[in-house]
């Protein structure tokens, strides 16, 4: 969906500039879609997401 690497979204994810993952199962990650387009939605605007989420 997004383009990036799985290790850049691990960085970006290390450093708070990219939603945090969700466990869906044992053995399962992923992420929240709304995180996800909340994301791309603040890059497409400028904003880092650092600034806009806690």
């Amino acid at each position: 969906m997004t383009g990036i690497s799985r290790t850049t979204v691990w960085r970006m994810e290390k450093a708070g500039t990219f939603p945090k993952r969700v466990k869906i199962s044992e053995r399962l990650i992923g992420y929240l879609l709304s995180d996800v387009t909340d994301w791309m939605e603040c890059r497409a605007s400028g904003q880092e997401w650092s600034d806009i989420r806690v």
